[in-house]
Order: structure tokens, then sequence, then C-alpha cells
């Protein structure tokens, strides 16, 4: 609370008279990677990696830089945002996990994970918060790893099966679940604060092409799991029960075979599901209990890999992030686009809350997803 009502004095404070701060406001931004980005809890602050390999704290509404965390050995990979908005975890292509403070990015401590690599050499881990942000869970490559977040102190390591890659990370919404999925379509979930398993493991199909399981989401009960795999149906699975109960298809769009689902998200009442396939870029709006189809949006051969797409925070509306299209949760009819420019498809917008930011062809563009409008747009170096 102490960080919120600082910040929004902040907020104030530039918004009056031409000063030496406002000035600074109109200098160009650093490089910035959006794909590398979260939205802080409190919705006026936003991480975000940089082209330095630094991840940047910036305020929502001006731009302005509050804090620089320090760059790591290597590039950026996610960033997580403790729940309190005091913390942010920063995972990096080689494997270290960096958590910062925040308020002025210092660090505050460095650990390493599993040093598993890919074909590249590189240890993609995505890092994530659980337990009210007392549990850091490092998951990606094999095996998955449960870190107290005080002092980085591992004390579980799990995997689905023996050398199998985990593909897929969701921690609920609660933070007392870490689910994970596997590239041969095994699913799991675990216990985030003895790191003990506690449901699955299942098994969906795991395509032909784009093998595995790409994308998971808890419903916001905690007692639902959304799955995208390696085929062209995402499907929901009740933890109470041994099999998957729901089914959402993509499969009429499977026209030569190998299409999977890239992308699952659940609005946050839990009443609709956002599904996105790839390699053909095509997202589909669903009401859960009906498994009815409401509305989607084409974007037609996706490369090289998954879109992602997502609700606002009052479910009222779903942004698709591949050139910022907006739909109406309630019947999937088009609102508006974000993105200036019609038809411009490489732009890719991620949301949180009820806006939405982009960076491209050297601007950075903050917009209110409601009605479409920018907030910010400020010139990147």
């Amino acid at each position: 609370m102490q960080l919120t009502a600082a910040i929004l004095m902040f907020l104030a404070s530039v918004s009056g008279p031409e000063t030496t701060r406002s000035a600074s406001l109109r200098r160009p931004l650093p490089g910035l990677a959006p794909q590398v980005s979260e939205l802080a809890p409190d919705r006026l602050r936003l991480a975000i990696a940089d082209a330095s390999d630094r991840v940047l704290v910036l305020v929502v509404q001006t731009g302005e830089i509050l804090a620089a965390c320090a760059g790591a050995e290597g590039r950026p990979v996610s960033v997580s945002w403790r729940p309190d908005g005091q913390r942010l975890a920063v995972s990096d292509r080689f494997g270290e996990v960096r958590v910062f403070d925040a308020a002025g990015g210092s660090l505050v401590k460095r650990f390493s994970t599993a040093p598993i690599r890919d074909s590249a050499g590189y240890e993609l881990r995505v890092v994530r918060y659980a337990v009210g942000g007392r549990v850091l869970v490092a998951a990606l490559g094999t095996p998955a790893e449960f870190f107290h977040a005080d002092d980085g102190a591992r004390f579980a390591r799990v995997t689905l099966a023996p050398d199998v890659r985990i593909s897929a990370l969701a921690v609920s919404c609660d933070g007392a679940l870490v689910a994970l999925g596997d590239a041969e379509g095994r699913v799991g979930v675990w216990d985030a604060r003895t790191g003990e398993r506690v449901h699955g493991p299942i098994r969906v199909p795991r395509g032909t092409e784009e093998l595995g399981v790409h994308s998971l989401d808890f419903h916001p009960d905690g007692r639902s799991l959304a799955i995208g795999g390696g085929d062209c149906t995402a499907r929901i699975w009740r933890l109470d029960e041994p099999e998957p109960t729901r089914q959402f298809s993509h499969c009429d769009q499977d026209v030569f075979g190998g299409l999977a689902i890239g992308n699952v998200r659940f609005s946050p009442d839990g009443t609709r599901l956002l599904t996105s396939s790839y390699s053909w870029w095509e997202t589909r709006l669903w009401d859960v209990a009906s498994e009815r189809r409401l509305g989607g949006h084409e974007c037609m051969f996706g490369n090289p890999g998954p879109s992602s797409a997502s609700f606002t925070a009052d479910v009222r509306f779903a942004v698709v992030a591949i050139g910022g299209i907006v739909r109406d949760s309630k019947d999937g009819s088009r609102r508006h686009t974000l993105e200036p420019v019609p038809g411009f498809r490489s732009a890719r917008y991620r949301s949180g809350g009820g806006i939405a930011w982009s960076v491209r062809g050297g601007s950075r563009r903050v917009c209110e997803v409601e009605s479409g409008l920018p907030i910010l747009e400020r010139a990147t170096e």
C-alpha cells in the first residue's frame, strides 16, 4: 500500500506544470522487448526488458523509468511480480534467476536453476511466484524446481517423466497449485508449498508436428485446468476427474495436419475461454458452460510460434495479441483494433487489467482497451 501511494503521488507530480522531469519524459525510451513484460499488481507499473538485457520498471501513464534492474549475463526470458508488488523475479537464458527490489532496482538475491540446455545452449526457464510470494517456481526444460523466495533455497525438483522436456507452466490464482505440461502430452498438478504432486498425471494427444502441451491456465476457482496441446483441440480438466471433461476444437482449420493449440486463457470470472491455434494464428472465444463458440479472429498462417490472447480484468473485453484486436466477451463481436495501421499483423500487443501495450516501428504504445485510445506513445531508441 505504501508503494502504491508513492506511485500515485509521483503521477500527480508529473501531471502539473512543465518541469525538468516532465521534459525528460519526451526523451526516447531505450529499445524495449515487450514479449518479456508483465503488469504490476497495482496496474500502475510495467516491467519490461530492454535491448541492454535489463528489466525496466516504467510508470504506465507516463513512461517514466522508476527502476532499472541490472542486466544479467544472458537475455531475460521471463519476469514475475511478487503479489505485493515489492519484488521482481527475472530469469535469463542461462537459467539464472535474479530477484530485484522493484522500487530502486537493487539486486536482492540471485541463484541458478537446473543446468539443462536447449539445442542452442540456453536455459529458457520461466519463473513464477506462488504461495503469496513465498515460493518461486522455475520451469520449462527439465526438471521444474521450487525455491523458497526469501533465501533462494531449493526444496523440490519435479518432472512428469525422466528426460522429457517440461513445456508449459501455470500457477493457480491463489498461488497454492502449480501445473506442468510436457512434450509428450502429460499434465500434472503440484502443491506449491511442498512440491508434492496432488493430481495426475493425465495424457492428452501430443500432436504430429508441434508436439506436447504448449499452454496451461487454471480456472479462477482452482478446481479446473485448461490445456492447450499439440493437436487441434483445447481441453478442460476438472482436477477431481481422471480425464479432461470439456473440449474446444480448432480441427476444422487443420487443413494440412499438425495444427496445435498454442494459448489457452480463462476469463477472470471463469465463464469464457480463449484458445489460439498455430501455425494458423486463429483465436476463438468460447462459453465454457455450453462449449459454444462465440466468435473469433483469424490471422492465418502464424510463424514461427503461438499467438496469445487475454481478457480485461472486468471480463468485458478480450484482446488478441496480433494487431491488438478487441472483441466483446459477451458475444465475440469485434469492437475495434488498437493498431493504428489497419491490417498490420506484425505488431503484437500484450495486455493486463484494462490496458494493452506494444513496441513497433520505433514507438512504444500503451492503449486503453475499452476505448482503443492511446494512453502513451513514446519513441524508443
